[in-house]
This record gives C-alpha cells, structure tokens and sequence, in this order.
C-alpha cells in the first residue's frame, strides 16, 4: 500500500460512512461500522497504517465511491453529503480549540466497548465540536426514522468518522477538486485498490 492506495482507503471509509448515514437515516439497520469508528480513537497512530482497520473491511466503500464518482443516480447524494463533510474538515482543521476539544474527547472514549452508549457519547461529542463550526450538514431520509434519538446519534457518530476520513484524506493529499474535474484518476486510484484487496 502506498500513499494514493491510503489516500484512496480513506476516501472509500469516507463514502462508507455516508452510506451507513444514509442507510440510518431512511429506517435500515445497516451493517457493521466498527472499522468505521475505530479510526476515530487512532489520533497519535506512529503510521498511516496503524489508523485503519485491515484494508478490505472497506471494501464496501471503495464500491460505493465508485458509483458515486461515476454519477450513478442513487449514489450522487452521498457525494453531496461528502463534499458537505469535506468543507467541515476544512472549517475544522482551522479551529485549532475546536480540534484540540475533539482529539481530547475521542481520547477519553478510546478504551469505551463499542455499544449503544458509545453512540450517545460520540453523538455528544460531535454536537458539542463540529457542530459548533457553523455549518450544518442536512441529512434527509424517513421522517419516523430521523425523530427516534438512537438514530440520530448513530448518524452524528458516523458523520464524525465521516469528517476523520475526510481529514485523513486531505492529509494525503486529497483535495475537492478531485472528485469534480480529477474523476478518471479518482476512479482509476479505486480500482487499483480494489485489485489489491482481492
């Protein structure tokens, strides 16, 4: 794995984690996501490596990116969600007391089990960091689903494992305009990745 295939992984974990946005948010259940959140807890990992989970544990998102990449219709509104995410990455990479305020609070949770608390803490945690950055990210899905609290966190817990990836990825050398003009690369990057998971 070299520096694009990371680059890569972190923006399929990315999309992934919109999917599974999207999924809670229209009343589904979804899937397993605690590849999606341990990253959250890997704030001095020694390596880009050490952030992630085994790479093919993502392979569902390196399939969803794809398709949003590519304009598939059911997929373009998680790239809408991922450019939202990427702008609040960026807000908050210039908040310096926001950021430090998220690395020590992810800090205190990072030996928490992942169960229903965890999503109550983290959905806290995101309401109390990014969602003081000013901009607000609005998910749309089954109005019944959206009104129940437990949804609702797992979805502000996964818009924040969605913001990690989206500063892992810029970290990387990841920038907006790649997935607008830079999308035969982007789309060449998935498949090269998606070659090597197999």
């Amino acid at each position: 794995m070299n520096n694009l295939d990371y680059r890569s992984l972190a923006l399929a974990a990315l999309f992934e984690a919109l999917a599974e946005v999207q999924n809670a948010a229209e009343g589904r259940s979804g899937g397993e996501v605690q590849h999606l959140l341990a990253p959250l807890f890997a704030i001095d990992a020694d390596n880009v490596a050490a952030v992630f989970a085994p790479p093919p544990h993502y392979l569902k998102g390196v399939k969803t990116t794809g398709s949003a990449i590519a304009g598939e219709r059911n997929a373009l509104r998680l790239l809408n969600y991922a450019f939202a995410v990427i702008e609040l990455a960026t807000l908050l990479k210039r908040e310096d007391r926001i950021a430090g305020q998220l690395s020590q609070r992810l800090s205190a949770l990072a030996d928490a089990p992942h169960d229903a608390a965890l999503f109550l803490a983290l959905d806290e945690v995101y309401q109390e960091t990014i969602g003081r950055l000013g901009k607000r990210i609005q998910v749309s899905g089954d109005p019944a689903a959206l009104k129940q609290p437990q949804v609702a966190a797992r979805i502000r817990t996964l818009l924040l494992a969605a913001v990690r990836f989206a500063w892992l990825w810029r970290q990387l050398g990841g920038r907006r305009w790649q997935l607008i003009v830079g999308r035969r690369k982007t789309l060449a990057a998935m498949d090269a990745l998606k070659r090597k998971m197999a």
